[in-house]
């Protein structure tokens, strides 16, 4: 699969020369570099999300743990946040609709890592198709909308962050989404 990203890569930059030694409009030539941007973006997304330990059965972030514990609390019917007063005591710090949330396929599938991640790494696929949703909406540029949407997905920290059990991605899932919306209705 890599092979063929690479070799997407390179009938991409292969157009491009033919484009340019063709003396093809400004147009077309901006379509190819967006094109070899988007087809480069998704290989190194390929190969980074390829190699996270998404199912590893431990916290690689200090949250993790705690966002795994208000999530079996939520699982047996009691609220994500414990009591301040007793002892041993933990904080939970994010609100409570990304907790519910999360325990969606802790309920459905057990108190695990590798479900609440996969929805987190969702979010970040599903961030990158509203980027390109919404770009192409106002450009009516696939190429455009194309390469922006991968490019977000190879952003360092977004890199670092769409595999772990946080709730940041969920939070600019649910921001964008509404800004679309929002958008939406000045569209008409």
């Amino acid at each position: 699969e890599a092979m063929l990203l690479r070799d997407g890569a390179a009938r991409s930059l292969n157009l491009l020369r033919a484009m340019v030694s063709r003396n093809a409009g400004r147009r077309a030539l901006i379509v190819a570099l967006e094109l070899s941007l988007a087809a480069v973006a998704l290989w190194s997304s390929y190969r980074f999300f390829g190699q996270v330990p998404i199912a590893a059965p431990f916290q690689y972030d200090y949250a993790e743990g705690s966002v795994l514990s208000a999530l079996l609390r939520i699982t047996q019917g009691a609220t994500p946040y414990p009591d301040p007063q007793a002892l041993p005591n933990s904080i939970n710090m994010y609100g409570p609709v990304a907790y519910y949330l999360l325990a969606l396929p802790v309920k459905a599938l057990g108190l695990n890592f590798l479900y609440p991640r996969a929805m987190i790494l969702g979010c970040a696929v599903a961030i990158a198709v509203l980027i390109s949703i919404t770009l192409w909406r106002t450009t009516r540029s696939i190429a455009l909308a194309l390469t922006f949407g991968l490019v977000y997905l190879t952003i360092p920290n977004i890199q670092s962050w769409a595999w772990l059990l946080r709730v940041d991605l969920l939070g600019i899932a649910f921001m964008i989404a509404g800004l679309m919306v929002f958008s939406q209705r000045f569209d008409r």
